[in-house]
């Protein structure tokens, strides 16, 4: 049987099966971008446009151009790390502790600004206190271990029933059930902030 060329351009990749004639490589970054020719970039553009950044001096913010998904990634010095990590590296030097957040000054690191001017070592706390400010901060639903809607915690809180008829109505612990009522956990949703007198019995 004869093999053919993947229909890509410039790739000479022979292909056993053939996915809409091309090779296995193209077509699955057409299904996941739409263009067979989308999610890379070139040998080197990446160390590139980390040092363009590290020494760029605009008020701007600056976004990392590659098509990476999230927070994108990139390698510096032999390590995997998101691109505003390696900048602020590069810019103001190595992690002052282990676990410093690059943490962002605007409002765009979710969108992957790598303005050094706008980063800065951070601990978590602070960098999700920045988070809330900016409100891009996932909340409830939006994050990726929530186990209940918005609309279903908003229910709970508004349940009159016990917290065991509760929990085990929606899948969750009575210690969630409680954590709701009192406000502990979504209270940005509830109105309901936790103190100490208010925990439930």
């Amino acid at each position: 049987m004869t093999k053919k060329e993947c229909s890509v351009e410039g790739c000479s990749t022979t292909t056993g099966k053939f996915h809409s004639g091309m090779c296995s490589m193209h077509y699955q970054r057409k299904r996941r971008h739409g263009d067979p020719m989308s999610g890379r970039s070139p040998n080197g553009a990446r160390a590139a446009f980390l040092k363009h950044a590290a020494a760029y001096d605009g008020d701007d913010c600056l976004f990392w151009p590659f098509p990476d998904t999230g927070y994108g990634g990139t390698n510096l010095n032999g390590t995997r790390m998101a691109p505003s990590r390696a900048v602020c590296v590069l810019r103001h030097g190595p992690p002052p502790f282990p676990k410093a957040d690059a943490a962002h000054s605007c409002a765009n690191g979710h969108k992957r600004c790598v303005n050094p001017n706008h980063l800065r070592w951070a601990t978590r706390l602070e960098n999700v206190r920045d988070m809330e400010a900016h409100g891009t901060k996932p909340l409830g639903d939006g994050t990726s271990g929530a186990k209940l809607t918005n609309e279903q915690a908003l229910a709970v809180f508004n349940d009159p029933r016990g917290y065991r008829e509760i929990a085990a109505e929606y899948g969750i612990t009575r210690s969630a059930v409680g954590h709701i009522k009192t406000g502990a956990h979504w209270s940005w949703l509830t109105g309901k902030h936790h103190t100490p007198q208010s925990a439930a019995a």
